[in-house]
């Protein structure tokens, strides 16, 4: 009765949030509204936010999937479509992925440390791609490298890409493992890593000590499979490529593309203004987006005059919160109309990884 009550509720609840989100964004309709519209860049830029979601569900599965944990494609999709909804409720953009990570710990009880550290690995891969994304094309267009108003957002976009290549090849360094100070600190909470084996037998742990044996051994298969994290590491950049496609899918759609800069200088603004949507509390980044978008915009100098390249960052913002809005609603949809994976036919259907040498 219980399951049949919460399965009925869940419309309403849909509901209410579509209801909410919609009052939050009256201003932007309003705004949008009141402006000519080129349809078919608007579909496009629906259309190539919702690629880029799906592409992140599959990118998530294939994260789940390197720890030897059955895991349907159907279940990521309709878990992540569920965390990219609540996305545009909870502040920040992190609030998708404690969404990710509670359903899916509720769905994968014995193994609920290793899932949530794929949510947070690929949140801290969406990041660094999206910088990466961010310092390649600049360094594509050397013209903005002269612009002193853009150089915070450009020495960000290369302090942030090379903090993360260098943490990335640390963390995945093998002898990061067997090294002496790791060996050391982890001995305050009870944890060999010179021998898994030794981990899990013999003596009893701790709570702690379990999470983190469960965290090291998560590393190990990560390690043993790079080949998963370079895909996940291409497929994050095409992601990023697409939403910022989409972005400049806005900005011609509201007949903005002689007051705005160019495609090229979008792939370069863009990942600056998600990272400020990322690290501000406002639900889904919006407000930070529109804020930052205006400055940028105006910091190119590709445009005359500098309200004209102000006010296309703040209606091409707008136009990709909606366009955001409309894609979080119909993926909601369809996370509602797919029930559950059966677990036993997962197992049957998905091919175990390849061992780790």
């Amino acid at each position: 009765m219980a399951r049949s009550l919460i399965a009925w509720l869940r419309w309403p609840v849909a509901l209410g949030i579509i209801a909410l989100m919609f009052s939050q964004h009256r201003e932007g309709f309003d705004r949008i509204a009141q402006r000519d519209l080129l349809w078919s860049w608007a579909i496009a830029a629906v259309g190539l936010r919702s690629f880029s979601v799906v592409l992140g569900c599959w990118r998530w599965w294939m994260l789940v999937r390197a720890q030897d944990i059955p895991f349907a494609f159907r279940d990521s999709l309709r878990i992540g479509c569920m965390g990219n909804l609540f996305n545009l409720i909870v502040p920040g953009t992190v609030g998708g992925d404690l969404t990710k990570a509670v359903l899916i710990a509720r769905e994968k009880p014995e193994a609920k440390t290793v899932v949530t550290t794929t949510v947070i690995l690929d949140r801290v891969l969406g990041l660094l791609c999206l910088v990466l994304l961010g310092f390649l094309m600049s360094l594509a267009n050397p013209l903005l490298w002269r612009r002193p108003e853009l150089a915070p957002a450009l020495l960000l976009l290369a302090g942030g890409t090379l903090a993360g290549a260098i943490g990335f090849a640390i963390v995945l360094h093998p002898a990061v493992l067997t090294s002496k100070l790791l060996r050391a600190g982890l001995k305050l909470v009870g944890v060999d890593v010179t021998s898994p084996a030794e981990q899990s037998g013999g003596q009893s742990q701790t709570t702690l000590a379990r999470i983190v044996s469960q965290l090291l051994g998560a590393v190990r298969l990560y390690q043993a499979r790079k080949r998963v994290l370079l895909a996940a590491v291409l497929m994050s950049l095409v992601i990023h490529a697409a939403n910022a496609t989409s972005y400049f899918c806005c900005t011609a759609a509201l007949l903005l593309t002689a007051e705005a800069p160019s495609y090229t200088t979008h792939l370069v603004v863009v990942p600056v203004a998600e990272v400020a949507a990322s690290v501000l509390p406002l639900p889904g980044g919006i407000g930070a987006r529109e804020g930052a978008l205006q400055v940028l915009f105006t910091a190119c100098g590709e445009v005359a005059n500098a309200d004209s390249a102000r006010n296309a960052g703040f209606y091409t913002a707008v136009g990709y919160s909606l366009a955001s809005v409309v894609s979080a609603l119909i993926g909601g949809l369809v996370a509602l109309s797919l029930k559950p994976a059966d677990e036993a036919t997962t197992r049957q259907r998905l091919k175990p990884q390849p061992a780790p040498c």
